[in-house]
């Protein structure tokens, strides 16, 4: 089956290659429809397609709201990768709203949100993994199974109390407003000039993050465990960094921050501590590649050639 999937999607993105940017939408029933609009693409989808974006830009309008189960395939935030188009750029915010239980954001960069639920809304099990995005908002505390993975996330996010697992991500602010949920693995940077990397954070597990530049850290009825700090102390086992120690002694490099520029291994010095940071838990795609086959180099001459035939040669590769 997973043959027969990747052939028929080859044979989609191969297609469509002569248009530019368009985007194939697959059904659960394997109708494939192609649209060059992403509102457009998100507003027709049917419950239970994915959408799959190739690399370049795309927009969409806040009034555009995702009310049915989608799964979002960008090839990768990172323009630096094989795929031939670059990056999947999407300008504007994702707003996922009743009815999108189930749906998944993976592979492209944001420039703005990603909203989950609304103030009367609940939506459960929504999957944000793989991208480049400015903030989460999870809007009530009813909004279940959130998971948010290796992800840069520019700008502080919030959690609507809600019960959401955030792992293994870079984090340019603090995290609001998580109850019985689990912060783990993450890079967290008070770049946003905000006091507390997890404030008002309750219920939780809060272990082997890596918090830098916070005066305080505020979390409570929180199990807290095995962080890494500079100069303070936090929870139990917390790796507390000698006085004068600098972040760019501890990693190969750190000084650009919430940016693919960075580089989180750590120094050999410090491999001792393998399990705290993104690399530890599940691990972090250093690519952020999404699972989906992508176009690594294409030629498609701008003519017929005197047979009449246009003669196209597209390389696609599996991650």
């Amino acid at each position: 089956m997973r043959k027969v999937l990747f052939f028929l999607f080859v044979s989609v993105i191969t297609a469509t290659t002569i248009s530019a940017q368009q985007i194939a939408v697959v059904s659960a029933n394997g109708t494939t429809a192609t649209y060059e609009s992403l509102d457009e693409a998100l507003t027709e989808a049917v419950d239970g397609s994915v959408v799959y974006l190739p690399g370049g830009g795309f927009s969409v309008k806040n009034e555009t709201k995702i009310t049915k189960k989608l799964t979002i395939l960008g090839v990768s935030h990172r323009a630096d990768t094989d795929n031939a188009d670059g990056a999947t750029m999407i300008n504007g915010n994702l707003n996922f709203e009743g009815g999108s239980d189930g749906s998944a954001l993976m592979g492209g960069y944001l420039s703005g949100n990603v909203n989950i639920g609304t103030s009367e809304t609940s939506v459960q099990n929504i999957l944000v993994k793989y991208c480049n995005i400015n903030s989460v908002y999870v809007k009530n505390s009813l909004c279940l199974g959130i998971v948010i993975n290796q992800n840069y996330i520019r700008k502080s996010s919030t959690f609507g109390h809600s019960s959401a697992t955030i792992t293994n991500n870079i984090m340019g602010g603090s995290i609001y407003n998580v109850s019985n949920g689990t912060v783990k693995n993450n890079i967290i940077f008070n770049q946003m000039g905000s006091s507390s990397a997890s404030s008002f954070t309750s219920n939780s597990i809060i272990a082997n993050n890596i918090m830098i530049g916070f005066k305080a850290m505020d979390a409570f009825d929180c199990q807290v465990s095995r962080n890494m700090l500079a100069n303070r102390f936090w929870g139990d086992e917390c790796i507390n960094l000698p006085e004068g120690t600098q972040w760019t002694d501890v990693f190969v490099n750190s000084s650009p921050g919430v940016s693919i520029q960075s580089d989180f291994h750590f120094k050999e010095a410090y491999q001792q501590y393998s399990d705290i940071g993104i690399y530890g838990g599940t691990g972090f795609n250093d690519e952020a590649l999404a699972p989906v086959p992508r176009i690594v180099s294409k030629n498609i001459p701008q003519q017929t050639d005197t047979s009449g035939k246009l003669s196209i040669n597209v390389q696609v590769k599996a991650k």
